[in-house]
């Protein structure tokens, strides 16, 4: 153990016994001194802490407890002391302390509002939002939070009170809340649960964000309550003899358990009370150490005490004593009660995942700054704020990032932070963020250097940007309305009913040719300069008006102006402000110069009287004319009579002649069928059928006409889709898998242009359905008209194995393909021929006038 503390074996200081004097660090050699001496006349008790420095050279913490053995006579014979390295709960403690001192000296100057509640009962109120509020944060602790929200936002807080005591993860949202003075303060409320109080709660920061609501600055404040560590447990030895394992110890090793020491004799009646996930790991140690793989046993577990609940111990020993053959004979060892050590470890933990959490919840970037300037500490937002990643800019100056215009201002205010000569007023720049882009920010910083755990200059930053560019495009919307009142004419006022003063806008005075202010802004002056002949109506229709309480109250009247003439004026006025019975207390609104406009009225009206004899006796003359075009009109209906009578028998009759042709040509196409059947060659029987498809294309046109109602014009969709249909009939192409595809829109064409256009699909589609699809080969036809005024193009194409490239198609002998580019001729198109994919003919041709 000597080794493990101090790097020093035993005999060493049997030889040196000045060694435990040399191994105490200077600074704590005169005061173990003087406590030495008051420990001797029993006037402190027997345990010391301080400082050693062991072999290494290390500086380590030591706790000494001490038993003093005096004779009968009461003379100190000898001393007996127990020596523990506290070395790692120094080191916690001094964490502690420091992680408490440096959160706690940020949320002491932050401008929050920071509540903890249970169940929207009041536990914590931070002393800075109740003074704001005008409270002491003492007699809000145990109220109910809702007194102290708007009535308005009392669902919405319940809501948000259930929710979030559930678990729920809520989004920040906005409440107002009541002062103590009945002042409203709208505030952003961001939560997090928390373990306070032994208990789940709610910790709150609520962000006062009245000024930026009215386009203002705006502080927000943070303070924190830290948990204080827990107390350092005592300590007690132990021995055990292998291989019996029967075991002796000081009896705090049981009563610090709340056990008797007679309830143990065998190391089992200890392990017996080990935490179930402790058991093996702390046999294993113990193992190693037998079994030499470790020099010495340490080891953290957890006990049962008598009350059933766990403690943390620091078990540590060694083999003091070995049977002849070398085998462990006894172990000794030190266990120390770790158990408020480790609640110290959990509550920094939690104290520190609490605080990070609020940190990381503000919508504010929180700086710490050293004595020279330097960022010590960035809160997370920065990066959300900024765009520079998290951490980058520790150690930098912050003056790097403001802009150019701002810099000596930011510069000498930051200064008399310094010099603690700023009465803690916000400054206004802008900042550069990570893409380059300047954003404006508000920041007010406090000096806390030299404050333990903060020792910098704490700055609060807040983004501004929207409130600013709201406040540049408010003063753009005041010029633009100011420079539309001067243009239109048109002057502002605005009429405290209660007490009769009025603030009049300069064009008030000027409309009326008075210098600004040149007559008092009352009701009385306004009525001063009111025509007499107007008063007794103005005043009463207005006063009505007003307490029948319109949306807009008007009235016309004259004005008299500085050299004695008569305004027409239009006052347009709108009800502002109400009193506390609900009465009109405020109008605002507008006077409009209508002087051109009542002297045209004026004018007009004198026309209108000379208008309406000239009316008169026009509508005499009109009447008489009316009269003459009425007989007129009944002679002319009879004649439209007759002449729909004589178009609607010749259209009979036309449509009678189509009827006819497409009859006669029915015969044909039925005599060419008869003279098929006792055709023998396939050429002859081919070119008969050709001809009958061909006069059934024309005969088709002739039973669309005859059936339509306008009889000029057939839909080329309906003409094709039943030509193609007929074709593919014919020659059986759907059971041999042809597919058949028509793109038309709405095109009609008169029967000069369907009978050729009818021809060459005709052609077309035989000729691709004969020869384009040989053996079981597959594929489709399609056929696209596309019309523009007068002129039509045609795309026919088909997938099949195409014409050969060889065939000049313009010269061949083939009937078809002649009669194609003849009727393309008739109709002054052009016709071309893509062979690339299969066979595609495009056709531009003129409707016939």
């Amino acid at each position: 153990a000597s080794v493990a503390l101090t790097g020093y074996t035993p005999e060493e200081f049997y030889k040196e016994p000045g060694l435990i004097r040399r191994l105490i660090h200077p600074a704590w050699k005169a005061y173990l001194e003087e406590q030495w001496q008051a420990m001797l006349q029993e006037n402190v008790p027997p345990v010391f802490e301080f400082q050693i420095i062991d072999r290494a050279g290390n500086i380590r913490w030591n706790n000494q407890r001490n038993i003093i053995i005096r004779d009968e006579s009461g003379t100190v014979v000898a001393i007996e002391g127990i020596v523990t390295d506290v070395t790692q709960r120094k080191d916690a403690e001094l964490a502690l302390t420091e992680s408490e001192e440096r959160y706690r000296g940020l949320m002491n100057h932050l401008p929050d509002y920071v509540i903890v509640h249970r169940d929207g009962i009041l536990l914590y109120v931070n002393p800075s939002a109740a003074a704001r509020m005008g409270y002491d944060p003492e007699t809000l602790v145990g109220r109910p939070i809702l007194p102290l929200v708007d009535p308005a936002y009392h669902s919405t807080i319940q809501k948000a009170i259930a929710e979030r005591m559930e678990g729920a993860d809520l989004p920040s949202y906005e409440i107002k809340i009541v002062a103590k003075d009945g002042a409203l303060r709208t505030v952003l409320v961001n939560g997090v649960m928390i373990q306070y109080g032994g208990g789940p709660a709610s910790l709150n920061v609520l962000t006062d964000i009245t000024l930026q609501k009215e386009a203002e600055e705006i502080r927000r404040a943070y303070e924190i309550r830290l948990d204080s560590a827990m107390e350092i447990g005592s300590l007690a030895w132990w021995e055990m003899d292998l291989p019996d394992g029967a075991v002796r110890f000081d009896d705090r090793k049981a009563t610090m358990l709340g056990y008797s020491p007679d309830q143990f004799h065998h190391y089992t009646d200890f392990t017996a009370l080990l935490h179930p996930a402790d058991l093996e790991p702390a046999m294993q140690s113990m193992r190693d150490h037998l079994e030499g793989r470790e020099a010495r046993y340490h080891m953290d577990y957890r006990l049962r005490d008598a009350g059933g609940n766990y403690q943390w111990f620091r078990d540590v020993g060694g083999i003091t004593k070995r049977h002849p053959d070398g085998s462990p004979k006894t172990v000794t060892g030190i266990v120390i009660d770790i158990t408020a050590a480790k609640e110290a470890e959990d509550a920094m933990r939690a104290t520190e995942t609490r605080f990070r959490a609020l940190i990381q919840n503000s919508s504010d970037l929180i700086r710490i700054l050293d004595a020279d300037g330097r960022i010590l500490y960035e809160s997370p937002s920065a990066e959300r704020i900024l765009g520079y990643p998290a951490g980058s800019l520790l150690g930098s100056d912050p003056l790097e990032l403001v802009h150019p215009d701002d810099l000596e201002r930011v510069r000498k205010d930051l200064n008399e932070v310094y010099g603690r000569t700023n009465p803690g007023t916000p400054t206004e720049f802008r900042i550069r963020k990570a893409d380059g882009e300047y954003i404006w920010v508000d920041a007010i910083g406090t000096n806390l250097l030299g404050v333990p755990g903060v020792n910098g200059i704490v700055v609060t930053t807040r983004p501004i940007q929207q409130r600013k560019e709201a406040e540049q495009a408010l003063l753009e919307s005041e010029e633009r309305l100011r420079l539309a009142m001067e243009g239109a004419n048109v002057a502002s006022w605005d009429w405290d009913i209660r007490t009769g003063n009025a603030v009049f806008s300069d064009r008030f005075y000027t409309m009326l040719d008075f210098r600004p202010g040149e007559f008092p802004a009352t009701y009385e002056g306004w009525i001063a300069h009111i025509h007499p002949d107007d008063r007794n109506r103005v005043l009463p229709d207005l006063n009505r008006q007003i307490a029948e309480k319109r949306p807009l109250c008007e009235i016309e009247y004259r004005l008299l102006t500085k050299d004695g003439n008569w305004l027409w004026i239009l006052g347009r006025g709108k009800i502002a402000e109400f009193d506390e019975k609900g009465n009109p207390s405020r109008l605002t609104g507008v006077n409009i110069d209508i002087t051109s406009r009542r002297l045209m009225e004026s004018e007009i009206r004198s026309l209108n009287t000379v208008l309406e004899g000239r009316v008169k006796d026009r509508t005499e003359a009109l009447q008489k004319a009316n009269a003459e075009l009425e007989e007129e009109n009944a002679q002319r209906l009879t004649a439209e009579q007759k002449l729909q009578a004589s178009y609607d028998e010749k259209v009979m009759l036309l449509k009678e002649i189509h009827h006819r042709v497409k009859n006669n040509l029915q015969i044909i196409a039925s005599l060419l069928n008869l003279q098929s059947r006792y055709i023998k060659d396939e050429s002859t029987l081919a070119a008969i059928r050709e001809s009958q498809n061909r006069v059934k294309a024309m005969a088709l046109v002739h039973e669309k006409l005859y059936k339509a109602e306008d009889i000029s014009h057939i839909s080329l969709a309906d003409y094709l889709r039943f030509l193609g249909t007929g074709l593919f009939q014919f020659y059986d192409a759907r059971s041999r898998g042809i597919q058949f595809h028509l793109d038309i829109t709405e095109v009609n064409v008169d029967i000069n242009s369907a009978i050729p256009l009818g021809l060459i699909i005709n052609e077309l589609i035989s000729n691709s359905l004969k020869y384009a699809f040989p053996k079981d080969r597959k594929g489709e036809i399609s056929i696209s008209v596309k019309k523009d005024g007068q002129t039509l193009t045609v795309l026919f194409r088909d997938t099949g194995i195409g014409i050969p490239a060889d065939l000049d198609w313009q010269n061949t002998r083939s009937l078809g393909l002649r009669l194609v580019n003849t009727l393309v001729d008739q109709m002054d198109g052009t016709i071309e021929l893509d062979r690339s994919n299969g066979t595609q003919f495009t056709m531009v041709v003129h409707e016939k006038e």
